[in-house]
């Protein structure tokens, strides 16, 4: 009975460093609300130190797992997920794990992409389905624990739920059917 986050806090030292801080915060919340609560932190074996080194002082211990096995196994075990913005999302959606997207990067380099990137949001899942209410996301100043937590929380329940897994098949059947166009969708939008 109990409930699983998946977290994907992403895949460079960056992003890691960026996100687990309020990630913390987060879990910290989840935990306060949920009594019976697992965390799992699928990475690569070149950032598990990292994240262990992190998350050692953490009061709930998150699980990491290094296999595509585990990490396979993480989303078909998960109730949710968080994600840092990127490809994740589509493995995400191809399993039909509810998510949650956030990024956050320094200021300096937010505005530089910002300038260059006129896409209006940044998860692929939102732009291939041309509706941007799909998977919430919550990028810079939005990327806060609380934030986080009251996304987390929607999409827990049961109709939002649904809701994005029956948008997933829609995206994922586009995909299948076409995967040059979506591509070129994607690259239409952020460039």
């Amino acid at each position: 009975n109990a409930k699983i986050v998946t977290i994907l806090p992403g895949s460079r030292t960056s992003e890691i460093i960026h996100h687990m801080l309020v990630l913390e915060k987060v879990v910290r919340l989840m935990a306060e609300k949920y009594k019976n609560i697992k965390f799992i932190i699928p990475t690569i074996e070149n950032l598990a130190s990292e994240i262990r080194k992190i998350t050692a002082h953490w009061e709930q211990k998150p699980i990491i797992v290094t296999q595509k096995s585990q990490k396979i196994l993480s989303y078909y075990s998960s109730n949710v997920a968080i994600a840092a913005s990127g490809t994740v999302a589509l493995e995400l959606a191809r399993v039909g794990l509810p998510f949650v997207v956030i990024y956050k990067i320094s200021a300096i380099t937010y505005f530089i992409v910002k300038f260059l990137i006129r896409a209006p949001n940044v998860c692929l899942i939102n732009i291939l389905a041309k509706r941007y209410d799909i998977v919430p996301e919550l990028l810079q100043e939005d990327c806060t624990a609380e934030n986080i937590f009251r996304a987390v929380e929607n999409v827990l329940s049961p109709k939002e739920s649904q809701r994005q897994k029956k948008s997933f098949h829609d995206v994922m059947k586009v995909l299948r059917s076409d995967p040059l166009k979506a591509a070129r969708e994607v690259l239409n939008k952020i460039c």
